[in-house]
């Protein structure tokens, strides 16, 4: 999928201090109808642009591309319905990790199978940082977050999730990675015990 690997990232946050943030609110529902992953960070928070902080005007002056690459929200962040949508936009706009409590969990997985990290994290000093434009430093390869201010954070990640992040992998591509082996040696005991399969 040549999705880029992902290792250590520092930016500035983004700040979204509301609890419950649907995916009807991240990307609404009328806009749908356009399948294609690209271009889809215009319509990010299309009816809410201030939850970012900005206005819809400056939403659309900056071509769907904000110059912060992490975003840091409420409890449930990604709830509500399923739409993948939600986060190809959020992809889109340039966000590349996301802090909060918790996540939808259907929003959460589809996180990492677009190459965005979401990081369950319950601090409120994490708002407060973002709100000072402290820089923020994600490393995935030790699971830490870095404020700039004390110790780094740990944090928890599944390590098939890491190692789809870290490695730019999809799932199916985790798999064949993982156990290309024995999928070669299963194709081939296939062949020979049902020969009419490959006809």
């Amino acid at each position: 999928m040549n999705r880029p690997q992902m290792r250590r990232l520092t930016s500035k946050a983004i700040v979204i201090d509301r609890a419950n943030v649907d995916t009807d609110m991240i990307y609404p529902a009328r806009f749908l109808l356009v399948t294609q992953e690209h271009g889809l960070g215009q319509y990010a928070f299309h009816d809410h642009p201030q939850l970012l902080g900005i206005s819809a005007d400056a939403l659309r002056d900056m071509n769907g591309q904000v110059d912060r690459k992490i975003l840091i929200a409420g409890e449930n962040f990604g709830c509500g319905s399923s739409r993948e949508h939600s986060v190809w936009c959020l992809k889109d706009l340039g966000i590349e990790a996301l802090i909060a409590p918790s996540f939808g969990e259907i929003f959460y997985n589809n996180c990492i199978q677009n190459g965005i990290l979401p990081i369950v994290i319950e601090d409120p000093m994490l708002q407060k940082a973002g709100l000072t434009s402290a820089m923020f430093t994600i490393d995935i390869d030790g699971r830490t977050l870095q404020t700039g201010v004390g110790e780094p954070v740990e944090f928890k990640i599944l390590s098939s999730d890491r190692e789809m992040l870290l490695s730019g992998w999809s799932q199916v591509e985790l798999i064949q990675n993982r156990y290309q082996d024995a999928i070669t040696q299963f194709e081939a005991h296939q062949r020979r015990q049902f020969e009419w399969l490959a006809l």
